[in-house]
């Protein structure tokens, strides 16, 4: 006699916490660097434990200019990887014309996509002559841009994206700038245009009291009395 057997499947159609949700919950472009890092520096030595069972987990007080480094390359390749999939996984197969980075020429460098072009042999630094590419609808790429307008004192557009363009190169930058700069709190409250006093709703007759009823008006806050105003008659 067989049994009948039943299984029960469930799939997702998405990862459940994915790492550029994560990135979402940074406002500063330090401070994910700076996490991130901790991170990577935790799962190594991890990996170090697991691999060497005499070795004992100790994690550093502090964190080097080169594992910041690390974690910002890391996080570049993981914003790159969902917009830019062709590039990114099979850099050495020619563009298609229709590809958003078809006039770029994107390069491989270190790991992240960079622009590519003429300008490598200018006498240039390297970020200048292939600045890494960022998509403009990511979350990174905004915090990115906002960290350059806090840290050049809460500059215009033009200047903003001049100083981005010296690293990264941001598809559709001038709209994006645009974008990140018109949500600052800070611009908007020194730009604000200036209050003006709204017309009076009276036909122009205005009443004149009396001096003896000003002078009831004129209370003291502390014995609630009445005092009498030492002006002279002619300053009403």
């Amino acid at each position: 006699m067989k049994m009948d057997v039943k299984v029960c499947l469930s799939s997702l159609g998405k990862q459940c916490c994915s790492l550029l949700e994560y990135f979402q919950k940074f406002f500063s472009w330090i401070r994910l660097k700076t996490v991130v890092a901790w991170l990577l520096c935790y799962q190594e030595r991890l990996l170090n434990t697991s691999k060497n069972k005499e070795s004992s987990l100790h994690v550093p007080k502090y964190i080097t200019f080169e594992e910041i480094e690390k974690a910002e390359r890391e996080i570049l390749k993981h914003v790159q990887r969902r917009p830019f999939p062709e590039e990114f996984n099979h850099p050495e197969k020619p563009l298609k014309k229709s590809s958003r980075l078809y006039k770029l020429d994107p390069i491989v460098i270190d790991g992240p996509l960079h622009v590519g072009g003429r300008l490598r042999k200018a006498s240039l630094p390297l970020e200048s002559k292939h600045q890494i590419i960022l998509p403009n609808e990511n979350h990174v790429t905004r915090v990115i841009i906002d960290d350059y307008h806090r840290a050049y004192g809460h500059s215009g557009r033009e200047y903003v994206q001049a100083s981005v363009r010296q690293k990264f190169w941001v598809t559709q930058g001038n709209s994006t700038v645009r974008s990140v700069l018109g949500k600052c709190v800070s611009c908007r409250r020194h730009q604000a245009p200036l209050c003006q006093q709204k017309m009076s709703t009276e036909d122009g007759r205005f009443t004149r009291k009396s001096w003896a009823e000003r002078r009831k008006e004129i209370r003291c806050d502390l014995h609630m009395s009445s005092y009498p105003c030492r002006a002279p008659r002619n300053c009403i």
